[in-house]
């Protein structure tokens, strides 16, 4: 009979186990920062991944990404990650290569275009006595409905 921690090991040692220990690999790195810019990470940036042995930031918008590009913040990133791959040596982050990729997440700003387009209806009234410009015939006589059950309710 195996104890806990030799069926644990062996569940982590599964493939599909990987992008959760990457996870919380990268929860913990960010952890170990500085407060000001663990607080960029996690209220700015939409992702923090693993691909190819490089670790990739996903900042929301354009604004986040240029905050987080600042010499400062990337120098401190690094050294963080550096000293993080220094004192784990077997952890998922150790085998990171700089520089550190920092994109804009195309998700994100596509949800975002999504609902700018989207615009509220709003109900404007009327008397009826508007001109109908229209030169398709079909769109032409069914404003024409329209303007006469305007004009209909109206009167009643």
């Amino acid at each position: 009979m195996k104890n806990i921690k030799d069926v644990i090991k062996e569940l982590h040692s599964l493939n599909h186990y990987k992008p959760l220990r990457n996870f919380f690999e990268c929860d913990k790195f960010i952890k170990t920062l500085k407060n000001d810019i663990r607080q960029n990470l996690l209220s700015k940036s939409s992702r923090i991944y693993i691909i190819n042995d490089t670790l990739v930031i996903s900042a929301k918008n354009n604004a986040c990404l240029q905050d987080l590009v600042l010499p400062s913040n990337k120098q401190s990133i690094e050294s963080a990650l550096l000293l993080y791959q220094k004192l784990l040596p077997n952890s998922a982050l150790s085998k990171i290569k700089l520089p550190i990729k920092y994109t804009v997440s195309k998700s994100y700003q596509s949800s975002l275009s999504k609902k700018q387009e989207t615009k509220d209806f709003y109900i404007e009234h009327s008397d009826g006595k508007f001109d109908n410009i229209l030169t398709n015939e079909k769109a032409r006589q069914t404003l024409d409905k329209i303007k006469l059950q305007i004009q209909k309710n109206i009167k009643a």
